[in-house]
């Protein structure tokens, strides 16, 4: 039997919870079957009420089974995903697979990669220490946790799935970029030729070049994009939180699929970790700054606009089909198997 963990929460949108639920719906149709759990941020006050509910989610996983525990849980009990490990580690011939949505040991602003301690006694890594199994974002993720002595069999995710069926409008070219972001952003230049529509937590006074839409979900601006690029914001001179700057150089964003989903041509930094395919793909630009980006607009052609919309098509044909996480998963029992 193959088990994969679900979060049940009445979130409808965005990167913390939407992608958690993508994967294991795109999983069930290949045949596995949902533990569900539910986000609480105190749920377990002592470790019998812990155990209770861990033996009450998992008790059905049998001698054999797969299981796949998307990581981090969310749970936001550092007690509580050793003890889940624990458990499953104590039937016989359970494989354990990492789905990785983040790895927050790589979130830190002032983070030394460096450090040899930090690597061999941080918490999240130990944890995947103790899988049969990593899925990964992508290759530089990848690499990452083999430098940090993460010694496991992985597949490369490439991108997180973003299924919909939802009508929208034809793509024209123009200096419109659209930020879709919770998080506050810092002062944009105001005096670059491009067209900034903001979605998200910042809710301020338009500008000349920069309007604050406020929150929409996903489903809402969907229907409303009309043309011009979406932009990743992770990384060196575009990084607009000012944080997860390194996170950013090995992480495939649920951001950057909801774009391509929607049929957008995109915007990432020169160091992400989705630059050389962005370029290759001929999909949108990496770049160092809004000034690099403005001037690339305006050289742009229409013709070669359109080119890019039928590049990122098929991309967003198997983003809205749930591919990248059916094949993820299915290379990943396959190498269990063979094993």
């Amino acid at each position: 039997m193959y088990w994969i963990t679900r979060m049940e929460t009445d979130a409808v949108s965005g990167a913390l919870y939407r992608p958690n639920q993508i994967v294991a719906d795109e999983a069930q149709k290949i045949g596995f079957k949902t533990i569900n759990y539910h986000y609480a941020r105190d749920l377990f006050p002592t470790y019998e009420i812990m155990d209770f509910y861990i033996e009450s989610w998992f008790g059905t996983v049998q001698a054999g089974d797969v299981v796949v525990l998307q990581f981090p849980d969310r749970v936001y009990n550092y007690e509580y995903l050793p003890r889940v490990i624990g458990f499953l580690r104590k039937i016989p011939n359970v494989k354990l697979i990492a789905f990785i949505h983040d790895v927050p040991t790589y979130f830190a602003k002032d983070l030394d990669i460096s450090d040899e301690n930090r690597v061999k006694s941080d918490f999240w890594l130990e944890q995947l220490r103790r899988f049969d199994l990593l899925i990964v974002h992508n290759d530089s993720m990848l690499k990452r946790l083999q430098h940090d002595e993460v010694n496991v069999k992985m597949v490369s995710l490439g991108l997180f799935d973003f299924p919909h069926n939802i009508p929208m409008k034809n793509k024209e070219l123009s200096k419109k970029i659209y930020i879709v972001s919770g998080r506050p952003l810092k002062k944009i230049n105001e005096n670059v030729d491009l067209l900034i529509e903001i979605y998200g937590s910042d809710n301020e006074p338009a500008k000349s070049n920069i309007s604050y839409n406020g929150f929409k979900t996903e489903e809402e601006l969907l229907t409303q994009f009309d043309g011009g690029f979406g932009l990743v914001s992770l990384t060196g001179g575009i990084n607009l939180a000012d944080d997860w700057n390194f996170y950013g150089t090995l992480n495939s964003p649920f951001k950057l699929s909801f774009y391509l989903a929607a049929g957008l041509p995109v915007i990432v930094g020169k160091d992400s970790a989705q630059a050389e395919y962005v370029t290759q793909k001929n999909i949108g630009f990496a770049i160092d700054s809004f000034e690099e980006l403005a001037e690339k607009i305006k050289h742009l052609t229409a013709d070669e606009y359109v080119t890019m919309l039928k590049h990122v098509k098929p991309i967003q044909t198997a983003l809205k089909n749930g591919n990248f996480t059916k094949l993820a998963l299915l290379k990943a029992i396959h190498m269990l198997e063979v094993d």
